[in-house]
Formats: C-alpha cells, sequence, structure tokens
C-alpha cells in the first residue's frame, strides 16, 4: 500500500521506511566546492599571517642583536682606552695614547677592517672578502662559558667553552684618527647578517678621545 499527502509534501512508502522532503533544498555540488574553496583561502590566509608574524619577530630579534653587537665593539674598546689611561695616571706617567692606539693598528685598515672577540678581547683582522663582498670577517656565534654558565657572543672559543648556536652576524671594526688633529679616533662598527635571504647591515659610529689631556 502507497499513501501520498500532497498537502504535507511527503512520500511514504510501507515497503521501507523512506522520507523525502521534498519542499527543502540541500547544498549542490557547486555550492559545496565553493564553500570548501573559501575555508581553503581563509586556511591559507591565516598559515601566512602566521608566517608573517613569525618572520617580523625574528628580523626584531635579529636587529636588537645587531645593535647590541656594534655598541659592544665600541665598548670593548672604550674599556680598553680607560685602563690604559688609568694605569698610567696611577704610575704619575703620561697617558700611552700611542700604546693603546698600537693595539689596534689592524683596524686602521678602511678596507678590510678587524674584529674583537668579547670573552678574550684579542683583536684580528679580516682577510679578504666572501660571495656577498663582505669582509670575511667571523661569524659570531653563541658559546657558554661552562665554569660560569654564561652564554656570550664570540668568535674565539676556549676550553670549557661550548658552541650553542651558529649565527649569520659578523662584526667589522675600522678605526680612523680623527681629522681635526686632536688626540682621539672615530669608531665605526659595522654589522651585517642575513635575514632568510636578505642581507642587513647596521652601522655604529662614536669618537673616542684621549680624556686625560
Amino acid at each position: 500500500m502507497k499513501f501520498l499527502n500532497f498537502k504535507n509534501k511527503y512520500t511514504y512508502s510501507n515497503s521501507s521506511t523512506r522520507y523525502h522532503n521534498f519542499g527543502g533544498q540541500g547544498f549542490t555540488l557547486v555550492e559545496t566546492l565553493i564553500a570548501i574553496f573559501i575555508f581553503s583561502m581563509s586556511i591559507t590566509a591565516l598559515f601566512a599571517l602566521s608566517g608573517t608574524t613569525t618572520n617580523s619577530g625574528q628580523y626584531s630579534k635579529n636587529d636588537v642583536i645587531a645593535t647590541y653587537l656594534a655598541q659592544e665593539a665600541v665598548d670593548i674598546i672604550r674599556n680598553d682606552r680607560d685602563s690604559i689611561i688609568f694605569q698610567k695616571f696611577n704610575q704619575r706617567g703620561s697617558t700611552d695614547w700611542a700604546g693603546f692606539i698600537s693595539k689596534y693598528d689592524v683596524c686602521f685598515n678602511e678596507s678590510l677592517g678587524c674584529e674583537i672577540d668579547a670573552f678574550t678581547k684579542s683583536v684580528y683582522g679580516c682577510s679578504g672578502y666572501d660571495d656577498d663582498g663582505l669582509p670575511a670577517c667571523t661569524n659570531i656565534n653563541v658559546y657558554r662559558d661552562t665554569t660560569s654558565n654564561v652564554d656570550y657572543y664570540g668568535i674565539e672559543p676556549l676550553a670549557l667553552i661550548d658552541a650553542i648556536e651558529k649565527t649569520s652576524f659578523r662584526r667589522k671594526i675600522v678605526l680612523y684618527n680623527n681629522p681635526d688633529g686632536s688626540n682621539s679616533l672615530v669608531v665605526v662598527a659595522t654589522i651585517t647578517w642575513k635575514n632568510g635571504t636578505s642581507n642587513k647591515t647596521k652601522i655604529f659610529t662614536e669618537t673616542l678621545y684621549d680624556w686625560y689631556k
């Protein structure tokens, strides 16, 4: 027996329990594909935004590190100047400005420059150029002093020092005699690094004087 109820727009069959609603409409295949496409584009946009945010955060971090490395170079040279002047002052002698300058002779090479290790305070001349045309200064990596458990950026690991992170940072330092003829010098610290595939540069300049005179 079959019974049709056109008023309610339902069909009923006693051979099997099936209900068909002819009054409503579902999604067509095209509509479903469009919905999936829109959803996929939304997800892709979210991932792209997340990647951009991550890259921006990494760039900001590298920029801060580069600033620190540039300032550190100037601070190391300034501390050397003060130590030599105080040493001469305590010995009641003249300030050994010439002795201070001689330690950094290699840094007056404008084309190549020099590099300084923050841990040992050793000074080295950069030699040659790399594939990017930059002075081949040593990469400044992160090391950990296992005796004090202190991390630092350096280029010359010693005994009991572990390398814990490699970086693309390089620091070129160039010294210039002040053109005004005074006992002073100009320190230019240039930090280069890679942000993805791009080369980045930060330059810090400061003038140091023989303040004892």
